[in-house]
């Protein structure tokens, strides 16, 4: 079943019609929100609303700093009192962290735990706090920069019903655009898909019964474009000139370069690099003439410019984002852990004697992520698999489905019963290892003995790995490769086994 990429309510209104756009530019230091109520045709620089009145400060942004602590003033943005604990400069936290960041992160929090006198960790995956506790570290980045900008949002409401009338909210779809840095890894693209939308869902329930598209663009084309839109008529660009726009913002730098194609009719331009970090860490530019264009509102240009892509204004509109409509995970039985298994999931591997949680459903992708258009979603979760030896090689491996909103602390324990069909629905990948895909050949068994004395003879391991695939195009695919997952993927042959499943229509 393919996605219906084309949201309810929006079928007919693509490309004209009224509907809102509202751009959301969240930045390391600040934020930029700018919005228009359009009716289809391209708009006026002037028609672009910012929202500038943000806790009683007239200011184009909002700092992009939150607390959990009880204080004087306000707990987000301007105004927070000098005895909270402030956590800030968030962003830069979205993108995975290096191996050194990450021991030093665990190393900081383990200190912390400790200083605070936490207890152990029960049954249930909770923790016995005190009314102290500051509660910011059991705070994801993705938590902590919902709740900044579910604030947020309802200012921007705010925003719109005071220049417009209330119940064009509830008439209209409305799009949204969320800018990112140029270079941006997948997970923090992700997180800061889901925040936004979260964020904005939770303030803006018209969202649900007449919602508009979801657009991603990175923060210096949105600069270029609102930069191109503000020079023309009285910019001395000729046609086969060369710019650079450069958007320098509180955490990140990024830089584009283009090429003038056509001054008139219409103003267009060609992108002559791609983003990259290449090369950049030291060196010497020397520039023999330039001009140095500075004029208009730069600080919200960001905003801006994703509004005027979001309308297709001087460029094709950015393609729609979807957000995955179930949590899928694989079936698994990994080493016991008192933080991430129940105590009736315990039991010893009769093979080698290792403690292992059964059943458990390692969730590998979630309800709400970012599938778009080109690249999707892909998940590799490698399986390993013991066998007898003259074993006949044949197994399953299950993969679930669950619209169930998941908390970050919650054990999902599968058993194949009654109770397992009505909460998940079950892909099934049944495999037998004595009949091979074509181009697929199985490696000569490496035998092992046994820990356990009512095991006769030795047994052996087989590595196999799961890819778990969901595209705006196909839908979902589940497939079970034969080897490691960390082989070549180009060498691998085709899949002992693969399964299709659908991906029901967004229900938010």
């Amino acid at each position: 079943m393919e996605f219906d990429s084309t949201p309810r309510g929006s079928r007919e209104l693509e490309g004209h019609g009224f509907r809102f756009i509202i751009s959301v530019d969240y930045g390391t230091t600040y934020t930029g929100v700018a919005w228009t109520l359009t009716t289809g045709r391209d708009p006026k620089q002037e028609r672009i609303e910012l929202v500038d009145n943000w806790q009683g400060a007239v200011q184009a942004k909002v700092p992009s700093k939150y607390t959990y602590t009880a204080c004087n003033g306000t707990k987000w943005g301007y105004g927070m009192g000098p005895e909270a604990l402030v956590l800030k400069l968030t962003k830069l936290k979205l993108e995975p962290p290096s191996l050194r960041d990450a021991l030093q992160e665990l190393k900081t929090s383990l200190v912390d735990a400790h200083r605070l006198g936490m207890n152990e960790i029960n049954n249930r995956n909770t923790v016995d706090v005190g009314d102290d506790f500051p509660h910011y570290l059991t705070k994801s980045p993705e938590q902590i920069i919902t709740d900044y900008l579910t604030n947020v949002a309802k200012y921007v409401r705010g925003d719109i019903r005071a220049k417009k009338d209330p119940n064009t909210l509830s008439e209209f779809p409305i799009d949204l655009v969320i800018t990112h840095p140029a270079i941006w890894h997948d997970r923090a693209k992700n997180i800061t898909f889901r925040a936004v939308n979260k964020a904005f869902r939770a303030e803006f329930r018209e969202m649900e019964l007449n919602p508009g598209n979801i657009r991603l663009v990175t923060e210096p084309e949105a600069c270029a474009q609102y930069t191109m839109s503000n020079v023309q008529g009285v910019s001395t660009l000729r046609k086969g000139d060369c710019f650079v726009v450069v958007d320098a913002g509180g955490g990140t730098v990024d830089l584009l370069s283009y090429k003038v194609e056509e001054v008139s009719p219409n103003f267009r331009v060609l992108k002559l690099t791609m983003a990259s970090d290449r090369f950049v860490d030291d060196g010497q530019l020397l520039i023999t003439c330039c001009q140095l264009y500075c004029e208009g509102d730069q600080w919200t240009a960001v905003a801006q410019g994703a509004v005027l892509m979001g309308l297709g204004a001087g460029c094709n509109v950015p393609p729609a984002q979807l957000q995955c409509t179930v949590n899928i995970g694989v079936v698994l039985s990994s080493n016991f852990a008192k933080s991430a298994h129940q105590r009736s999931q315990r039991y010893e591997d009769t093979f080698d004697g290792t403690l292992r949680g059964a059943n458990e459903i390692k969730w590998v992708a979630r309800k709400g992520d970012l599938v778009g258009p080109e690249t999707g979603i892909t998940e590799i979760v490698p399986v390993r698999q013991k066998f007898i030896a003259g074993d006949d090689g044949t197994g399953r491996v299950t993969v679930v489905l669950s619209h169930k909103d998941l908390l970050p602390t919650e054990t999902h324990v599968y058993q194949a019963n009654e109770s397992a069909l009505k909460k998940f629905q079950q892909v099934k990948l049944d495999y037998d290892l004595r009949k091979m895909p074509p181009g697929v050949f199985r490696k000569p068994p490496s035998l092992r003995d046994s820990v356990n004395p009512d095991i006769t003879g030795q047994y052996f391991v087989e590595n196999m790995h799961v890819e778990i695939r969901v595209s705006q195009q196909q839908g979902g695919q589940a497939s079970l490769f034969y080897g490691a997952a960390g082989e070549d993927r180009l060498s691998r042959g085709p899949p002992l086994a693969s399964e299709s499943f659908e991906m029901p229509a967004d229900r938010e």
